[in-house]
């Protein structure tokens, strides 16, 4: 945990104080001399901390009088909850997060919560784009004033939602990654599915697998391609492995080279199990090992990951590792929500997702 500018000492002191309702609405701060020894800090000091308070809608301030508590944000705060998640763009194929949403969506709609979100910050997170620390900040300090907590996509790294959480005073959860900090965070149960889906596979005479690597750097694929790592190492001697690294990123024409080459030669020796990345990949995977005449699921299976309501739409029905995403939402909104209500103080661990191995028709 980075160390505390001795100015962040007193915002969270204050906003703490408003929280706990210690500093009602409408309530004057101590004048700048007073406060200046109650912290044992300079004018200066002091006079920061004030300001950037004022300027995010916390305290109000009179010229000539002094600072003052918000009435805005007692009134506003406890209705909204800031969602930095993508942008909702079916054109982008992003069903994942879409689902994600939906449970969080219908979640705090039952608790009577709105959403806000902030525009620019979802289009960064589409591009995976996300400007720096300094800017996040200040595009949340703009909404500040009107929400109550954050839930924070997994592209916010520690050090940002730590700061953010410093300076708003205000509790958040994290969806899709574990964290250091001391903050919940909703993550998909992955590798007692995967050592689950891998003694299926061994019952059903599979003995050779290939595992597709996804290529980019997102929580759920790194934690698959770990779990896959481990499993590999458990498998019987006889049992061979082979991995396309990267396989989102190569050409098409490049991805079915490797494809055809790995698969055939693990067929030489016996019945083979494809492990793909995604449901997409694996729709892909089946076509192609059907066009060179290889026959699924009685030579080769195909397994899928994410199980989303989209991939379900096709024959064969897709065997598939199912992420409930929409559980994952409805959690997270859930924790935040009681905490914001004052229901209960959330401990700060990972929550995790049940997954489930959906069988399908192409293993």
């Amino acid at each position: 945990m980075v160390n505390t500018p001795k100015y962040q000492k007193i915002i969270l002191d204050i906003t703490e104080k408003i929280r706990n309702g210690v500093f009602l609405p409408g309530r004057q701060i101590e004048q700048v001399s007073s406060l200046c020894e109650i912290y044992q800090l300079s004018h200066v000091t002091v006079l920061r901390a004030l300001r950037e308070l004022a300027e995010t809608g916390v305290l109000l301030r009179k010229p000539g009088i002094g600072y003052f508590v918000s009435e805005l944000q007692e009134e506003k705060a406890p209705s909204c909850v800031g969602c930095f998640v993508r942008n909702l763009w079916p054109r982008q194929l992003d069903n994942y997060t879409n689902e994600i949403f939906c449970g969080i969506q219908q979640e705090l709609a039952r608790r009577r919560l709105n959403i806000m979100q902030i525009p620019q910050l979802g289009d960064a997170l589409q591009r995976e784009e996300l400007p720096g620390k300094e800017e996040i900040v200040r595009l949340i300090r703009q909404i500040n004033p009107y929400v109550s907590g954050f839930i924070f996509d997994p592209r916010f790294d520690d050090d940002t939602v730590e700061t953010i959480l410093r300076h708003t005073g205000k509790p958040g959860v994290i969806i899709q990654r574990s964290s250091s900090l001391a903050i919940p965070c909703v993550i998909p149960e992955i590798p007692r599915t995967v050592e689950a889906l891998f003694r299926l596979l061994l019952k059903m005479n599979y003995h050779n697998f290939l595992f597709l690597e996804f290529g980019y750097d997102v929580p759920t694929q790194n934690e698959l391609a770990a779990v896959w790592e481990d499993e590999r190492k458990k498998l019987p001697p006889e049992c061979r492995c082979r991995v396309i690294h990267n396989s989102c990123l190569l050409p098409q024409e490049q991805f079915r080279e490797c494809l055809a080459v790995e698969s055939a030669e693990l067929l030489k020796t016996g019945r083979t199990a494809v492990i793909c990345c995604g449901d997409n990949t694996a729709r892909e995977v089946v076509n192609i090992l059907d066009s060179k005449g290889v026959n699924v699921p009685e030579d080769a299976g195909v397994v899928g990951f994410y199980g989303l309501a989209d991939a379900m739409w096709f024959k064969p029905n897709l065997s598939t590792l199912k992420i409930n995403t929409f559980a994952i939402g409805t959690t997270a909104a859930g924790l935040l929500a009681d905490e914001i209500a004052g229901v209960k103080k959330f401990p700060p661990v990972v929550h995790r997702i049940k997954t489930e191995f959906v069988p399908g028709e192409t293993i």
